[in-house]
């Protein structure tokens, strides 16, 4: 289930809630923040690109690939965390 799809779940039933797309700034925001809660090393060479080594990650288009390589089937954050947790084979906090 998608991070935005969790959201909708999370909130349809109060009547208060209005539906709006999570914004960049959100998605770079809670990128970083689960990287450090995670313990995770990582490097941000433009605003919109994180760096673990020879892992790049784009919080805004979901996008993870390795250096020189295609994108990974992988998307988003929690694509990050399962590509992540085989590389580091280690257990990492669930995503939000």
């Amino acid at each position: 289930m998608s991070e935005h799809t969790r959201e909708v779940h999370k909130h349809h039933n109060n009547p208060d809630w209005k539906i709006r797309p999570v914004t960049r700034r959100e998605r770079i925001t809670r990128a970083l923040a689960w990287l450090s809660a995670a313990g995770v090393t990582y490097d941000c060479p433009t605003p919109h690109h994180v760096k673990i080594g020879d892992l790049n990650f784009y919080p805004t288009t979901g996008t993870i690939h390795f250096d020189q390589m295609r994108p990974l089937p992988e998307r988003g954050l929690s694509g990050l965390r399962t590509v992540l947790s085989r590389r580091l084979k280690r257990e990492l906090p669930p995503v939000d």
